[in-house]
């Protein structure tokens, strides 16, 4: 049943969708979200998630992170410290509601936002699932730049990543796919990489790779990670799905494949 909400911060409230069953076993899954407009959407794969894991008795929360959705604040306004402290706080709140065990699912970006959460207030943490992690926020940043790349060539300019960081840097702000990133955030975020992050050994940790085809192979970056974490002895349950990008399509799309084995996984199912 959704039982939306709105969590008041310092900087403003925040909404949080509510997935909450009729009978609960103390089991919460916090989902995490992507950037910009991927959040958007992907809301249609949040909610099947949230249904499948309410339909099993598990509480989902998802926040707009401030400055986003139906959060208070501009896009302009966010930096990364409060979205870190919007999760610090749902965490708290869930925590003085009485949650027994606490999961993160995180796609995209919310994979970044996840493990630097984690290693940074040290929450204890039952099993983390990544969907389609990206592992290097400079990589992250620069190919949203190119959208607008894309775009100006259409219009006969001739923009390139590196000018677009340049203006950046100058102006404070720049516009790009309708959305206004200011400097602080995008300096934060690349810093943000996966590989200089510690991943707790007391979580269960899986990686949910989504690919166009059978035979596409695993990111480099992703593969690599991965073989550095199991000599660390930090296993992670690497799984492939076959599917669309459905954070990016224009078209609202669906893995249900990727919806159940999650399910499966936070519900305790083999």
């Amino acid at each position: 049943m959704l039982q939306p909400y709105f969590l008041k911060t310092p900087q403003g409230n925040i909404f949080i969708q509510s997935f909450v069953p009729e009978t609960p076993n103390g089991d919460v899954v916090l989902f995490t979200p992507p950037f910009a407009e991927e959040m958007n959407k992907s809301r249609r794969m949040m909610t099947l998630l949230g249904r499948s894991l309410c339909a099993k008795g598990v509480l989902m929360v998802s926040p707009d992170l401030y400055g986003t959705g139906d959060s208070e604040g501009d896009f302009s306004d966010a930096n990364w410290t409060i979205w870190q402290k919007n999760i610090e706080l749902l965490v708290q709140k869930l925590k003085e509601d009485g949650v027994k065990t606490l999961s993160f699912v995180g796609l995209r970006m919310g994979c970044l936002l996840i493990n630097d959460i984690i290693s940074t207030y040290q929450i204890i943490v039952k099993d983390v699932i990544f969907w389609k992690p990206v592992t290097s926020g400079k990589q992250m940043v620069n190919q949203f730049l190119r959208l607008r790349v894309a775009n100006s060539m259409m219009g006969g300019l001739k923009e390139t990543t590196a000018s677009l960081r340049e203006q950046l840097i100058s102006d404070g702000e720049l516009e790009v796919a309708g959305y206004s990133l200011n400097a602080g955030l995008v300096s934060a975020l690349d810093e943000q990489t996966m590989a200089n992050k510690p991943f707790n050994e007391s979580i269960n940790w899986h990686w949910c790779e989504v690919l166009a085809s059978d035979n596409q192979p695993i990111p480099m970056a992703s593969t690599k990670l991965i073989k550095d974490l199991s000599g660390q002895g930090i296993e992670t349950n690497l799984q492939q799905f076959v599917g669309e990008n459905f954070w990016a399509n224009q078209e609202i799309s669906e893995i249900p494949e990727l919806i159940s084995a999650t399910s499966r996984i936070l519900c305790g199912a083999d």
